[in-house]
Formats: C-alpha cells, sequence, structure tokens
C-alpha cells in the first residue's frame, strides 16, 4: 500500500494507548535484558576474579564487551518494534523469532539501522545544544524530535513493506 494508515481514534483508553505504551516498554525490557543482566550477573564476578588484565586494562575489556552488549540491544529493537506492531502482541518479542528475521533482510535493515543511529546521535546531539538555549529551544528540540520519531517509524515501515516477503511473517 502506498497510501499511510488512517490515524487512530483514542475511543479505548487502554486498547489505544495504555496497551501501546506497556508494549514499548517491554520492547526496550527485552530488547536491553542481557545488558542488565551482563551488568549485575558478569561484571561483578569478572571484576573480582583473575580472569581479567590486572589494572585499567580489565576495566577497559569490560567497557567493550558492555558496548558490545549495548549495541546488540539497539540492534534488536528496531525489529521487535516492526513486530509488534504488525501481530498487535508481545508474542513475537521472542529472540528466537526476532533475530532469524533479522538475518533474512540483513543488508537493508543494516542500511535502516545505520540510519537510525544517525537520526538519533543528531537528536542526542541537538538535545544538548538545547539545554543551552532555555525553555524555547528545548520546546524546539521537543518538536524536531517528533518528527524524527516520525521519521524513524516511516524507515521501519518501508523496510517492512520492501521486504516482507522475505521476512516471512504472513506468508
Amino acid at each position: 500500500e502506498s497510501q499511510p494508515p488512517e490515524l487512530p481514534s483514542f475511543s479505548h483508553y487502554y486498547q489505544d494507548i495504555i496497551a501501546p505504551l506497556i508494549h514499548f516498554f517491554l520492547i526496550l525490557l527485552i530488547g536491553f535484558l542481557p545488558l542488565i543482566l551482563f551488568r549485575v550477573f558478569v561484571v561483578p564476578p569478572l571484576l573480582n576474579s583473575s580472569l581479567l588484565p590486572a589494572g585499567m586494562a580489565g576495566e577497559e575489556l569490560i567497557e567493550y564487551m558492555y558496548l558490545a552488549v549495548l549495541g546488540l540491544g539497539f540492534f534488536y529493537v528496531p525489529m521487535a518494534l516492526i513486530a509488534v506492531s504488525l501481530f498487535q502482541t508481545i508474542a513475537p518479542l521472542n529472540p528466537l523469532f526476532i533475530i532469524p528475521s533479522i538475518g533474512r533482510v540483513l543488508p537493508h535493515y543494516c542500511v535502516t539501522f545505520a540510519a537510525l543511529a544517525a537520526a538519533g546521535v543528531l537528536q542526542f546531539y541537538a538535545n544538548t545544544k538545547a539545554m543551552s538555549l532555555g525553555p524555547l529551544g528545548t520546546l524546539g528540540v521537543t518538536f524536531i524530535g517528533l518528527y524524527v520519531s516520525m521519521v524513524d517509524m516511516r524507515m521501519l515501515g518501508v523496510l517492512y513493506d520492501a521486504d516482507q516477503d522475505r521476512i516471512g511473517w504472513f506468508n
């Protein structure tokens, strides 16, 4: 379809507002759960063991591992957003469903992810600059952030539309 969907009506408060918000937070939780588990269960034993090189090199290694797990979370979340949006349930949040889907469209997904990451970095930069402009700057960056979020969702929609046969969720 080349036409965008109609704007949703907000006649059912829970179904139209609360449930999607809960879905979004669950997507973030599942996407970054490995990071939380890494921080809670892996880092403390590593810091107290002799497995890491002594001194600063060991701490730097943990930081690199932490950034790698964080990057995996960021890489997982966009496809999870697509899946939960289309299925209207949290059932497809299973990594055994999402990761193979990413693999089936990996080149296009990487390009889309790079564009999303660039938009996120620009948004972060704009937010830091807007703080020096006071409330008016913050308001302007808020509207820019809303626009960037819509562009992000459009990019994810285009990715799914272009590759829906390869993703194969509804075949």
